[in-house]
């Protein structure tokens, strides 16, 4: 295994104020190019003016602005989780179903289960407590969902899904209402009537950023002497 040389500078660079990481590349020409993410709080052309300071002291080389490339993480934002339908199916044996739901929330997936006694009108129910039981451990312990109602009704000559939910948190009761037309499969309209009613309720989560600033907008900040 050839060893990192740069190893120990990428630890120096690492140990900067604001910075979080800091990965160094060196060309065939022996150049190096600093990849480095930062906090929000520090400017970008600060943490060059770091970078170019700490390599000069440590190697001293005189490292160009541009062979410094600097991208920052932004505060956290909250947003909803999102819960993309995968597949729905029903398993019989003898007078028993079993209803299975799998979702995806981004590359995680969420599978839930619910079995019953197969009768004529009730897979909907089945598919739509197994829809919940994806769904469920997604809002944590606190958060309590019960299946108050879902059939399939003729509306206008349109057949659609309609459910009924139930959420308690904190003892306090939210009644949440989901429909869906039937186009093809009455098994996934009821998945997407699930979805819909907890479409507005599901749980956030904190989402970061990494914007990356091209060398050339640093460096135009500055005059070219700002940099020696």
């Amino acid at each position: 295994m050839i060893p990192n040389l740069d190893a120990g500078l990428e630890r120096s660079l690492g140990s900067l104020r604001g910075v979080r990481s800091v990965r160094i590349e060196r060309e065939s020409e022996g150049n190096l190019q600093v990849f480095v993410v930062a906090e929000d709080h520090s400017t970008p052309e600060a943490i060059v003016a770091q970078v170019r300071t700490l390599v000069r002291a440590e190697r001293g080389e005189d490292l160009l602005p541009n062979n410094v490339h600097v991208a920052q993480v932004v505060p956290a934002r909250s947003e909803r989780i999102r819960l993309v339908f995968r597949s729905v199916h029903i398993y019989r044996e003898g007078q028993r179903a079993e209803a299975q739901v799998e979702l995806f929330e981004g590359e995680r997936s969420r599978v839930g289960r619910a079995e019953g006694v197969a009768v004529r009108g009730g897979l909907i129910r089945l598919v739509a407590l197994a829809t919940l039981d994806a769904v469920g451990p997604a809002f944590g312990r606190d958060v309590a969902i019960d299946l108050a109602a879902a059939q399939r009704k003729r509306i206008g000559g349109r057949s659609f899904v309609l459910c009924h939910l139930v959420l308690v948190r904190r003892r306090e009761e939210q009644h949440l209402s989901g429909s869906v037309l039937v186009t093809s499969d009455p098994l996934e309209a009821t998945v997407f009537a699930v979805l819909d009613a907890l479409n507005r309720v599901l749980p956030e989560k904190a989402v970061e950023e990494e914007i990356e600033y091209e060398v050339e907008d640093i460096v135009a900040l500055h005059r070219e002497g700002d940099w020696a």
